[in-house]
């Protein structure tokens, strides 16, 4: 999937997961680290809790960079 900024200055690539990721967050506002892990750990059993951890930061982090995402604190 690549999801691109509204006037087309930029794109991401997001792989298969990383586009679930994106999908399930479409839509619903606020979408915190925790559910994200959450949705992870559902698809992912098998994952140890720091991959899942590492995983949903370093997914928030790209979107953060490409101004996809804001942080809500």
């Amino acid at each position: 999937m690549v999801v691109a900024l509204v006037d087309g200055s930029e794109s991401v690539i997001l792989n298969t997961t990383g586009s679930r990721l994106w999908e399930a967050m479409e839509g619903k506002g606020n979408f915190d680290s925790t559910a994200l892990e959450g949705l992870l750990r559902q698809w992912y059993p098998s994952l140890s809790q720091e991959t899942v951890e590492k995983d949903v930061e370093q997914f928030l982090g790209k979107l953060l960079t490409h101004q996809l995402v804001e942080r809500l604190d």
